[in-house]
């Protein structure tokens, strides 16, 4: 079973926000539809088939 929670990053590109897959799922995702980024109509369906969209978790671990 697919968990329904999926992460991902918005990031402003030339004052238009995008949203990036931050997780497996949310990559995979994208990746169906063919796209590096989700579209507002891609992030709307998502939510409509259940999926809950996070902003991603950054660990210090990571950023040291």
């Amino acid at each position: 079973m697919i968990d329904k929670d999926i992460f991902v990053k918005v990031k402003s590109v030339y004052g238009v926000d995008r949203v990036y897959p931050a997780c497996e799922v949310s990559e995979l995702l994208a990746g169906l539809v063919g796209n590096k980024t989700f579209s507002r109509e891609h992030v709307r369906i998502l939510r409509e088939i259940g999926f809950e969209l996070n902003p991603s978790k950054v660990e210090v671990g990571t950023i040291l």
